[in-house]
């Protein structure tokens, strides 16, 4: 198997801006941030419509930098960082730098839920505008779920929190979902998430 390397993923930013390319799944493979900046950026001037980068090494370190050149792609659509051992830090920070992505995958992070479980309070007036938002496998519990997120999830049209235990939760909150003013869910992923357990 051929490693995709730090010099290989400068070649390629090198190339994206003039590149035909609508898509890129390369995860897998380790990347420094400054590397994953540089991609980032490229991304912005190209007309890449999907990208699935790094490994499970990269981190809120790898992926702020990453986002810190996505900034401008207003092209990107799907972004999958999936497994990437990132926390709540690079979702809301995504929130807030990249507004055009419609669909976000985010699962296998368990961080992001250990990150909700440890803070005080999410940043006021942050809220997610994708069509799809995937944080299945990110060790969220009901509390994180839906008292922590769900404020901020409120335009968001699928979201996916399946392996998660919600096994506290004693019923579905659809009030503070589903049925609330000003919510737009159509659909919602629970998969294997012990409900009723």
């Amino acid at each position: 198997m051929k490693i995709f390397t730090d010099e290989d993923a400068k070649r390629l930013a090198a190339a994206l801006p003039t590149s035909p390319l609508l898509s890129i799944h390369a995860s897998g493979h380790r990347l420094k941030p400054e590397t994953l900046r540089i991609l980032g950026t490229a991304v912005s001037k190209s007309k890449l419509k999907e990208l699935a980068i790094g490994d499970s090494s990269m981190g809120n370190e790898g992926a702020l930098a990453l986002v810190e050149g996505l900034q401008d792609a207003e092209r990107l659509e799907t972004l999958d960082l999936s497994l990437k051992g990132v926390g709540l830090e690079t979702l809301m920070a995504i929130i807030k730098s990249i507004p055009n992505i419609l669909h976000l995958n985010l699962s296998r992070n368990p961080n992001i839920g250990h990150d909700l479980r440890n803070c005080e309070a999410l940043q006021p007036n942050v809220v997610a505008s994708f069509f799809e938002l995937n944080l299945s496998d990110c060790s969220l519990d009901s509390d994180t779920a839906f008292k922590w997120l769900g404020p901020h999830l409120k335009n968001v049209r699928t979201v996916r929190f399946s392996k998660n235990d919600l096994s506290t939760l004693e019923s579905f909150p659809f009030s503070s979902l589903a049925e609330a003013q000003h919510i737009h869910m159509d659909g919602c992923g629970l998969n294997d998430c012990q409900l009723g357990a």
